[in-house]
């Protein structure tokens, strides 16, 4: 029988997979939006402060305007829009501020970003510190920032998240039966494997000791450590979900071949608990739905605002112009996704779910091998090197796994949030312009 619902993605502070289930947005998500406005006013006042215009980046493409002012003064929740703009006009580097610098190219990101990188987080990060103590996230000493890393990576390791698989397939169980209210769905539920508990990660967590050393955490910087794992985790996760969904659901062509791809690996819901049982075989058996997620991840990236570092001492050159110590260089990973066109092709193929340019045939040439290998080296929806996220393994485990329970037992019918609102913006955290996706759905096939 079919079925008519309403799903609401909601950008929910409480769960990620609890956003899936209607759940509506929690007074902590409110406080999160408050917070990151008042980040954003003690931002603007910092940066008025810098009136040093160095010749040397008077040669860097931009708008004369920049030399005085800066990008993130146009809009500063659509930042990125704005930056890719430009770096469409001007190309690869172009001045956004007196002393600001933006790059979209391959190895200008990759010189700033990479694993060794000399290029430090600037004071902006200072602005997330709390009583003087700052988090994983934002520690700009190198030194502390590994001894922290190697305390608290263990609880992400890949290894590690891959436990969580049964508890995710619980919850994603749960949101098919809720939507569906059958019997046959709930019973599904009841006989999950419940053993894994989400709980044994923050265990992990509390008991990790830095291997160099054997001490752990203080209390305090226990307490911080994990508020910031729930606000980096919940918003971002749950607002790519929201976006997945979103790209899938205007394309039947693509649900079409999603499902089908869906369809062979789990012929039933009966088959459900016994199919795709190890967190590989998400990554193995259903290319479609991984190429699904990668565009999802090259469009709408969590994080679209520039992340700013710091020039080393003796300068650097970035795509063949001299950029003179000091300077505030970055990239938004939002331009980096869309910019260059030999990658992502002309700006309307660029800004376009087209999932299908993440996959390889046996008929696909050397050079578009070649390309495809460049392709996944620039998509850094974590960004990447040492300051790459820690949950990474788990946001993509969930999204794996929640969106091949969805798309095999519904089919989206009709996107009632208009595409206007669905639109990437943020301070910080980028989600949908109208903060919400209604989307009308039918089930198919849940016996």
């Amino acid at each position: 029988m079919s079925l008519q619902v309403h799903l609401r993605f909601p950008t929910d502070f409480r769960s990620v997979l609890q956003a899936l289930v209607l759940l509506s947005a929690s007074t902590a998500i409110v406080l999160l939006y408050q917070w990151q406005s008042h980040v954003h006013r003690k931002k603007s006042n910092a940066e008025t402060v810098v009136a040093v215009d160095p010749v040397e980046l008077n040669s860097i493409p931009g708008p004369l305007e920049f030399r005085e002012s800066h990008v993130f003064k146009k809009g500063p929740t659509t930042e990125h829009w704005n930056l890719l703009a430009l770096h469409r006009q001007y190309g690869p580097v172009v001045r956004i501020g007196p002393t600001h610098v933006s790059v979209a190219d391959f190895d200008s990101v990759n010189a700033i970003y990479r694993q060794a990188t000399t290029f430090l987080k600037t004071d902006w990060y200072d602005l997330f510190t709390e009583k003087g103590k700052g988090v994983i996230f934002n520690i700009r000493n190198k030194e502390l920032h590994a001894k922290r890393r190697r305390i608290v990576s263990h609880g992400f390791s890949l290894s590690s998240t891959r436990v969580m698989l049964p508890f995710i397939r619980t919850k994603a169980l749960h949101m098919v039966a809720q939507l569906a209210e059958s019997s046959e769905a709930q019973d599904a539920v009841d006989d999950e494997n419940r053993e894994d508990d989400p709980s044994e990660l923050l265990s992990r967590i509390i008991i990790a000791k830095d291997p160099a050393t054997g001490h752990a955490m203080d209390f305090q910087t226990l307490c911080m450590e994990a508020r910031g794992f729930i606000l980096a985790a919940s918003d971002t996760t749950a607002n790519t979900l929201t976006m997945a969904v979103n790209h899938i659901s205007r394309s039947q062509s693509v649900w079409t071949q999603l499902h089908r791809e869906l369809k062979e690996a789990i012929p039933s819901m009966e088959a459900l608990q016994d199919s795709l049982q190890d967190a590989s075989s998400y990554y193995t058996q259903l290319p479609f739905l991984v190429a699904c997620i990668k565009e999802t991840y090259r469009l709408s990236p969590a994080i679209a605002k520039l992340l700013p570092r710091q020039v080393p001492n003796r300068g650097c050159s970035l795509a063949g112009h001299h950029v003179p110590a000091g300077t505030i260089v970055g990239t938004s990973i939002f331009v980096q996704h869309r910019w260059d066109e030999d990658l992502w092709g002309p700006s309307d193929y660029a800004d376009e779910f087209h999932p299908e340019r993440w996959l390889e045939s046996s008929q696909s040439s050397e050079a578009e091998v070649a390309k495809l290998k460049k392709m996944n080296s620039f998509l850094t929806p974590f960004s990447q090197g040492t300051r790459a996220c820690l949950g990474r393994h788990i946001a993509d485990m969930e999204l794996h796994v929640v969106l091949a329970t969805l798309f095999r037992f519904y089919q989206p019918v009709h996107v009632v949030t208009p595409v206007e609102e669905m639109k990437e913006q943020g301070f910080f955290i980028s989600g949908p312009r109208g903060g919400k996706c209604l989307i009308q759905f039918k089930s198919v096939e849940l016996q």
